[in-house]
């Protein structure tokens, strides 16, 4: 039996899911106990991968039979799978391309499931009580990979059109340099496809850093870039002079994992072949184009100088680090301890119709706190319905008069020139148990 295994801590045990091929040659879907030693069969003859631990304890992942039928499953606290969504590709695009319906599944801090949907409609997908509830986004465009900030905005990028904000509004964050944008595959930089110039992101905190290039020399150099949300601020975190003499490297095969090396396939989304995440260091595999040299160019987050390009160390063979601009920033690690004080702010950005935000200092009680919450047409004085999406400490309520019971790929947006209130009663607990003391009420108008 030839097996591949994935390992995850629920129920507080690491308990394991063994993906093995059948007697029968299908692919099936086991589950090891480590506690009894026990192992038993959950499912027979699909594709399993991209397997996720949400915070209720349940497991989300991917199923792909075929080459033309995904979909999103759940496995929930009784051993009872579920399935979230299903995805059929026309047989022409499956014959054409390689296609993932479900590349990039994410999840909140709490239950909530984004995928990419269809028709460029998002999908919010929440599973309690051994109920389904979804609520749908337009996006306007096709998804690729869901990010989320240490803010808790949630992003997804497009290669060709570039990396936008969807909650808490739908904004294009970074545009697709013009190379890339027109006639992708025709176009003279871009004509070997992605691998070549896609526009390949990854946030770290509230920073994203993003490839680029810099054609002036005439090569395709790598023009490695940096964001910071915050401020819009934007550095070269690799640079190369005018003729390419100096700091001129290239990727190293694919950057992320679209096809990727031989060796990286059956990776999950967010694994990039050649960049590598330690805590708050990127680690990314370079070819120097000076001599063609494979180098590994190290980052620091936590020391990041925003005021000026190349930013970066080389780590060489023998792991000593070439100093290359690196400002020294000493100070405290942030924990994830509450305060015995819990606060909440109810936040709405103008002309947004589709959420309203709550932003905690504390990790909170997620049943507790949506329990507590109402929103009403302060004209008709009837509730507006919503799903909540947590995304670290902040609690997003996106618009769903009917509270996610219709599952009809349709939005509901709050309604222009509609005046609404929201409160939050005091009663509403942290993870700890502390309540914020004093209701909070916020009268917004899109």
């Amino acid at each position: 039996m030839n097996c591949f295994l994935v390992i995850f801590l629920m129920k507080q045990l690491l308990a394991k899911a063994l993906i093995c091929k059948c007697a029968s040659s299908a692919t099936c879907l086991y589950k090891y106990n480590p506690v009894n030693k026990s192992t038993v069969k959950l499912d027979e003859g699909n594709d399993y991968a991209q397997f996720k631990l949400l915070n209720n304890n349940n497991v989300i992942f991917k199923s792909k039979p075929s080459k033309v039928y995904a979909g999103l499953l759940l496995y929930d606290e009784t051993d009872k799978i579920v399935t979230l969504s299903t995805k059929t590709i026309p047989d022409s695009e499956a014959n054409c391309c390689s296609i993932d319906p479900f590349s990039s599944p994410e999840v909140g801090s709490n239950i909530s499931v984004f995928d990419q949907g269809i028709n460029n409609v998002m999908t919010i997908s929440r599973y309690r009580n051994s109920k389904i509830r979804k609520t749908y986004i337009n996006a306007g465009i096709e998804i690729k990979t869901f990010l989320k900030s240490e803010s808790g905005n949630l992003y997804f990028q497009n290669g060709h059109k570039g990396l936008y904000q969807v909650l808490p509004s739908i904004k294009k964050v970074i545009e697709t340099p013009d190379y890339v944008a027109p006639n992708w595959d025709s176009n003279e930089y871009c004509g070997g496809g992605m691998s070549v110039c896609g526009i390949n992101y990854m946030l770290i905190d509230d920073i994203v850093v993003y490839t680029n290039l810099d054609i002036s020399s005439g090569k395709r150099a790598l023009d490695l870039k940096a964001k910071r949300l915050t401020d819009n601020k934007t550095i070269s975190l690799v640079k190369p002079d005018s003729n390419c003499l100096n700091n001129c490297f290239t990727r190293n095969n694919y950057d992320y994992v679209y096809g990727g090396r031989a060796e990286d396939a059956g990776n999950s989304e967010h694994e990039y072949t050649r960049w590598n995440l330690v805590d708050k260091t990127l680690y990314i595999e370079v070819i120097d184009l000076i001599n063609n040299s494979e180098k590994t160019l190290v980052f620091d987050f936590n020391s990041i100088d925003f005021s000026k390009d190349n930013v970066f160390e080389i780590l060489n063979k023998s792991s000593v680090l070439e100093k290359k601009g690196i400002k020294e920033i000493s100070g405290l690690q942030t924990t994830s301890i509450n305060s015995p004080n819990p606060t909440a702010n109810i936040t709405h950005e103008d002309n947004n119709t589709l959420s309203v935000q709550i932003g905690f200092n504390n990790i909170m009680d997620y049943f507790d706190v949506e329990s507590k919450i109402t929103i009403i047409d302060n004209s008709t004085q009837q509730a507006f319905g919503f799903m909540p999406v947590w995304i670290n400490k902040t609690l997003h309520l996106v618009a769903d008069q009917d509270n996610g019971t219709v599952l009809d790929n349709q939005t509901n947006p709050f309604l222009t020139g509609t005046t609404y209130k929201v409160t939050l009663l005091g009663s509403a607990k942290d993870s700890d148990g502390n309540t914020l003391g004093s209701d909070i009420v916020k009268y917004f108008t899109p």
